[in-house]
């Protein structure tokens, strides 16, 4: 399994590590202009810290993800511009990290970039067997997660010290079609009967005779797929389900992730109607 920190990682042309206070002549140098996706690597990690992707400009959204981590001590970052910013200028702070970014090129649809984004997710964790620290609405332990700055909830010390822990990596991810696919249990579900559905957290699943349509996850499957009954996209496909009853909001995403990535990793394809809503 190729490492995700190697420069042809996920068959893409990565470009050189670029430590965050590099001056801008460096970025110039070494850091696309163009669409694609990138990573953050610290030396205080043996893996990478986190993945993102971006549709205009990735020197502009790299540059602005370094501002915000950079910030002093005594000014945490809010959730935006970019929701990574909180957690990498805690780590910073608190663990003494710091960080190296490295991009590359990716000129495809918003959709495709999205899933190939989650795709790239899902590798790290078959690679590290868990997450990256700040992709997943990660947090520092010891610190709160900030709102928007509309919102005005600033990060706080919460006094905790307990990790978010990942869940390990998926198994039998080749076949979507099995009912243990990613080592889970899978419900066949009939839209028309959402009230069967239990109350309760877990991932889901529509499946035609092409591929996926579409995956997703909800702290309640009973009222996620009711409303989904009555979108007409979902009319004419298969839909199942897997209850998570002890999982975390961060741990649902990070399966619901690796459905994503599973697929395009078998198929070189996004989910019909995965991400559609977003352009």
């Amino acid at each position: 399994m190729r490492n995700p920190q190697d420069t042809n990682w996920a068959g893409l042309d990565w470009s050189v590590w670029v430590n965050f206070d590099s001056p801008i002549s460096t970025y110039q140098t070494h850091i696309s202009n163009k669409a694609g996706v990138y990573r953050v690597r610290s030396p205080q990690s043996n893996e990478l810290i986190y993945i993102g992707q971006t549709g205009r400009n990735l020197r502009e959204r790299v540059r602005a993800l370094v501002k915000h981590v950079l910030r002093p001590q005594q000014d945490p970052p809010w959730n935006d511009p970019h929701t990574a910013a909180p957690v990498l200028w805690a780590y910073k702070n608190e663990n003494q990290f710091h960080y190296e970014v490295s991009v590359a090129h990716l000129e495809v649809p918003y959709t495709q970039r999205q899933c190939f984004e989650d795709y790239l997710l899902h590798l790290h964790r078959n690679h590290y067997n868990r997450s990256t620290l700040a992709n997943f609405g990660h947090s520092h332990p010891l610190w709160s997660r900030p709102s928007n700055k509309k919102q005005n909830r600033p990060m706080m010390k919460n006094g905790s010290t307990k990790l978010q822990t990942s869940l390990p990596r998926a198994i039998n991810a080749t076949d979507f079609h099995s009912n243990t696919w990613l080592g889970l249990h899978w419900q066949k579900h009939a839209l028309t009967q959402t009230v069967n559905v239990p109350d309760l957290p877990g991932i889901y699943r529509f499946v035609t005779a092409e591929g996926l349509a579409y995956c997703g996850e909800s702290l309640s499957l009973r009222k996620r797929l009711s409303t989904h009954s009555k979108n007409s996209n979902f009319k004419n496909t298969n839909c199942f389900y897997s209850v998570m009853p002890d999982a975390e909001p961060h741990q649902l995403k990070e399966r619901e992730v690796d459905m994503i990535g599973a697929y395009y990793a078998i198929t070189s394809q996004s989910p019909t109607y995965q991400y559609t809503n977003g352009q």
